[in-house]
């Protein structure tokens, strides 16, 4: 997949080893560059560090890896951890910002409410 070089910046996450592109890799022909993805980083070079400066065909084009992308490139909307765990949280969040204001309302006495009115 072809991404601009301010992936990095705009995504927010470094990538775990390497580095990430350069503003002078985003013109034509000087984009003979890759980030790993975690996944394929471990499945096809078994973790090794040493994968920087190699260079890897894909599609029949070479590149030089430059660095492998952390695991949060590769959280997908759409994967079921992923939904379950922000569903989770959102109920907590909405449980608390209902029992919160419900316990301190529940404090207060209504036959002092009403006086000060």
């Amino acid at each position: 997949m072809r991404v601009s070089a301010n992936l990095t910046d705009l995504v927010g996450v470094s990538p775990i080893l390497g580095r990430a592109f350069r503003d002078e890799e985003d013109a034509p022909g000087q984009n003979q560059v890759a980030l790993l993805g975690y996944s394929l980083w471990q499945r096809q070079f078994g973790g090794d560090a040493g994968v920087i400066g190699r260079v890897v065909h894909m599609n029949g084009l070479p590149f030089t890896v430059i660095g492998v992308k952390s695991l949060l490139y590769e959280v997908q909307p759409i994967d079921p951890t992923t939904m379950v765990v922000v569903t989770a949280v959102l109920e907590v969040v909405a449980l608390i910002a209902a029992i919160v204001p419900a316990r301190r309302a529940a404090r207060v006495d209504p036959v002092v409410a009403l006086r000060a009115e």
